[in-house]
């Protein structure tokens, strides 16, 4: 019995781990390089001027997936599953200085994201 439990605890706690996660959290880039990436990633930012800006995402995976959520604090600006390579710019209006997250749930994925922002 000991055995049996001991088993399940060890398998439930290897679904979040990562391996070999190198990431960078710089002021209008967010991008990592991983081995393995199991769990979430999210990153916050505000932009207070009411203007235009640009989000760029690059996604390159050799396996598994990634769900890239991008949100401001009114709607989902994207919401996709990647499971090899994936980029794309787009152009939010800010008209009201939201508040945005960012958001990478990655399953047994090995490969590298990217998330650029600017305005």
């Amino acid at each position: 019995m000991k055995m049996l439990l001991l088993f399940l605890i060890v398998s439930l706690c290897a679904c979040s781990v990562s391996r070999n996660f190198s990431g960078n959290d710089n002021p209008g880039s967010k991008s990592a390089t991983f081995d393995e990436f199991n769990g979430k990633q999210d990153y916050k930012f505000s932009l207070p001027d009411k203007k235009p800006f640009w989000l760029k995402y690059n996604v390159n995976l050799k396996s598994g997936s990634i769900n890239l959520k991008i949100s401001s604090s009114t709607a989902i600006i994207a919401d996709k599953e990647i499971t090899s390579m994936a980029s794309d710019s787009i152009m939010i209006n800010n008209n009201d200085g939201n508040d945005y997250k960012i958001l990478l749930n990655g399953k047994h994925a090995s490969g590298s994201y990217e998330v650029s922002y600017n305005h």
